[in-house]
């Protein structure tokens, strides 16, 4: 009960809920087959089990997020997003409002929504009336990264290297979970090939935006000493 539900393609998708206990796992249904088959759940060290999670698709992903921590038993506000090719979650940007349980999720023109919710005090409940939007992570347009710029190694210890396949790069930004941005190179004369030395942040996951003559890609990072 109080899972959340979306399609994809030509599949319908069923992830977390509530079935005698929170769950974090994650099933397609193929109605052609009539068949279930489960898909990877939401990493359960940094996604914990929920419910009431709300969710929408934009392209061929779903961004699932919000809902009620079944482990820290309060309302949640980090955001997941699905990749059904690849069948795996990424962590984006939290969902920079109060956190809550039971929104609605939809999207509209390439843009994801949240409205709505409550915080499950059930002695004194908040209602929430406020709409959020959320483009692709951080806002800005994701594109088939993998194959125009490659970041290594990553996860890292110290320094990457950003190698550009296709563009040439102007510069680089990166930002922490909650949307702060944590560094800023200054724009330069254009390069393929960029060594930044990252041992002064924290551990953590982080977003890079690599800034290109042709547009903005956007990877995931991971620093772990």
């Amino acid at each position: 009960m109080d899972a959340a539900g979306f399609s994809i393609g030509n599949y319908g998708y069923i992830a977390t809920g509530n079935a005698g206990g929170f769950t974090y796992d994650l099933w397609q249904y193929d109605p052609s087959a009539g068949t279930w088959a489960e898909k990877d759940s939401l990493p359960l060290l940094l996604g914990n089990p929920r419910d009431n999670a709300a969710c929408f698709v934009i392209g061929n992903y779903a961004y699932l997020g919000t809902g009620f921590d079944g482990v820290l038993m309060a309302p949640a506000s980090d955001f997941w997003r699905y990749d059904p090719s690849a069948n795996s979650w990424m962590q984006i940007l939290d969902l920079q409002g109060t956190a809550r349980a039971a929104a609605v999720g939809f999207s509209i023109g390439g843009k994801g929504y949240i409205h709505g919710g409550w915080d499950i005090n059930m002695m004194s409940p908040t209602y929430y009336d406020d709409l959020w939007e959320l483009s692709p992570p951080l806002g800005i347009n994701e594109a088939d990264a993998g194959s125009m710029v490659s970041v290594y190694p990553n996860p890292t210890s110290s320094t990457i290297q950003v190698i550009s396949n296709q563009y040439s790069v102007r510069g680089l930004e990166i930002y922490n979970v909650m949307g702060e941005k944590v560094f800023q190179s200054p724009n330069s004369e254009l390069r393929t090939h960029i060594s930044l030395d990252l041992s002064s942040h924290p551990d953590g996951i982080y977003f890079i935006t690599i800034k290109t003559d042709k547009e903005n890609i956007v990877e995931k990072l991971i620093i772990n000493k």
